[in-house]
């Protein structure tokens, strides 16, 4: 997820999560040209239920102190990403 081996200062933490979808999305066509998002659960609509995320959810800066964990939640996915 994130990858220590580089020397800088801020990290990029991307989203691993899958996709999601409901009932009301669940049937609509899934190609590249739609845009928006489903009004009933949020899904980007241009991403099939079951795929990877790959949202940029945040940095890290490592110059601060260091903490245990932090926390980053995902806009598209809800998934919540721990490093």
């Amino acid at each position: 997820m994130v990858d220590y081996q580089y020397k800088y200062r801020l990290v990029r933490v991307v989203c691993e999560g899958k996709i999601k979808c409901c009932k009301f999305c669940d049937g609509l066509d899934y190609e590249k040209k739609h845009e928006g998002f489903c009004r009933k659960c949020g899904r980007p609509l241009d991403k099939k239920p079951g795929e990877n995320c790959n949202f940029i959810v945040g940095y890290v800066d490592r110059a601060l102190r260091p903490q245990k964990h932090v926390n980053f939640k995902c806009n598209l996915c809800s998934t919540i990403t721990t490093i």
